[in-house]
């Protein structure tokens, strides 16, 4: 019998795990997680700090789960270091486990912002549970909040604060905001967005200094030289692999770790999947890590398929998902490119009547290579398709097309769709759909509600 290890709780480790006992019923499967929880939702962190869900509802398998699977989860345990020769890994328990196949699915943890001195009450991070327990625990005492970064992870804390009605600037270093994701328009939209809530998009500045009172957070200096008061930080530095433990064994490691298209590292017992795996994308051809939920449930769901003897095949793609606020986000393959041979089509957009709605394909050589979605992404769905399949011009649906660009003819008979409200996965919805109608997503198993918007689609809440 061989030894499944994975090395990371997540969602691509969960999956892995559930997919290598689904072709393999008798050899032993291992986690390792360095968290004290099992597998949870991360992307509803905000959620919970923002009071609109409770922590148990965070938590997606109990300790039941994977008894009944005959999985071993350790939580709380850390691997320190590998040995690819001798296949085994040390535990911060003092312990050793060897493996047949390992997977390292550890994903990726914030850097620690240059300006942190440290241990100061009111620096917080957002990437586990752990520290959006963190803010849950400190927020009937902040009143008002700087928060750091212009990207997923600062939009979901802003609208986790915004949601407790804490007064939140946000201090984007760039001229725009999520500069590597958005264009000039749709960063103008989310900007407007997230005025609209309230908040204080201060760009072009970044923090030079904490101010303190009583070691606790007291306000910031930015870098050129403004003080704002606040009492808390939340610092969404750009995320680096966790990847400490493996040490010298032969993996080159740059942000993140090379694999092929079946997921295999360069040493074939060894795979990586999700966050920390640098896989070459569809759209580009480039080898990078896709981040975001969605990728990594597909990569763990690929990876066991390998690890227990299939050779499934990886379509890297980025997909990335967000809720800003009351509207979607979607971002498929590439969206932003300084290179020339690029072509974009917008349509009408921007459109007056239409003042949240954004769309845009990217395109070269007729071959769709990236998209954009803001305030309705019923279409990402079947573009995200278009994309990985590098569907010709003369095979792509021109009422998929037209729908999406055309803003004043609607076709909600051609496709409708809803994003999970977790994984961010594009649901088509049935033409019988109603308001009010209660959905499981196929990905990640969460149950949400369908809300019938003004324009015809549905926005997907949670139950």
């Amino acid at each position: 019998m061989k030894h499944y290890v994975i090395i990371g709780g997540g969602v691509a480790g969960t999956t892995a795990a559930e997919t290598i006992r689904s072709h393999d019923s008798q050899s032993e499967i291992t986690i390792i997680s360095g968290e004290s929880y099992p597998f949870y939702y991360r992307p509803m962190l905000s959620d919970y700090f923002g009071g609109s869900i409770a922590k148990e509802r965070l938590i997606a398998r109990r300790t039941e789960d994977y008894a009944s699977k005959k999985i071993r989860l350790l939580t709380g345990v850390s691997a320190v270091s590998t040995d690819a020769t001798e296949q085994r890994i040390a535990l911060n328990s003092g312990d050793m486990i060897g493996y047949d196949v390992l997977l390292i699915a550890t994903g990726r943890k914030p850097a620690r912002a240059e300006w942190d001195p440290g241990k100061i009450k009111g620096i917080f991070y957002l990437s586990s549970l752990d520290d959006a327990e963190a803010i849950s625990s400190s927020i009937q005492r902040i009143n008002k909040a700087v928060v750091v970064g212009c990207n997923l992870f600062a939009l979901e804390a802003l609208r986790g604060l915004r949601a407790r009605h804490i007064s939140c600037i946000s201090l984007c270093e760039e001229d725009r905001f999520w500069p590597s994701i958005l264009d000039a328009q749709a960063a103008g939209i989310i900007e407007r967005c997230l005025s609209n809530e309230h908040i204080d998009v201060k760009k072009g500045l970044g923090i030079r200094e904490i101010l303190l009172a009583n070691g606790q957070v007291h306000g910031v200096v930015t870098t050129q030289d403004e003080t704002i008061d606040c009492d808390a930080v939340i610092a969404c530095t750009m995320p680096i692999p966790n990847v400490e433990f493996l040490g010298e064994n032969g993996l080159p490691i740059t942000d993140g770790i090379p694999v092929d298209e079946e997921l295999r590292t360069s040493l074939p017992n060894i795979l990586a999947a999700g966050d920390v795996a640098r896989v070459a994308e569809v759209s580009s051809g480039n080898s990078r890590v896709t981040p975001g939920w969605l990728p990594a449930w597909q990569q763990g769901g690929i990876a066991g398929a390998n690890m227990a003897g299939e050779h499934q095949v990886y379509k890297g793609l980025t997909s990335i998902g967000a809720r800003v606020f009351t509207y979607d986000l979607v971002a498929l393959g590439t969206t932003v490119s300084a290179e020339g041979g690029y072509r974009e089509i917008t349509g009408e957009y921007p459109h007056p009547d239409l003042p949240y709605v954004y769309k845009k394909l990217v395109l070269r050589d007729d071959i769709v290579v990236g998209a954009f979605f803001v305030g309705d992404a019923s279409e990402a769905g079947i573009v995200d398709g278009w994309i990985r399949n590098r569907i010709p011009k003369k095979e792509r649906q021109k009422k998929i097309v037209r729908q999406m660009f055309d803003t004043h003819v609607w076709w909600p008979a051609a496709t409708l769709s809803a994003l999970c409200p977790v994984c961010k996965f594009g649901i088509q919805v049935g033409e019988d759909a109603q308001d009010g109608d209660i959905v499981t997503c196929p990905a990640c198993g969460v149950e949400f509600r369908l809300v019938h918007m003004p324009n015809g689609f549905f926005r997907a809440e949670h139950v």
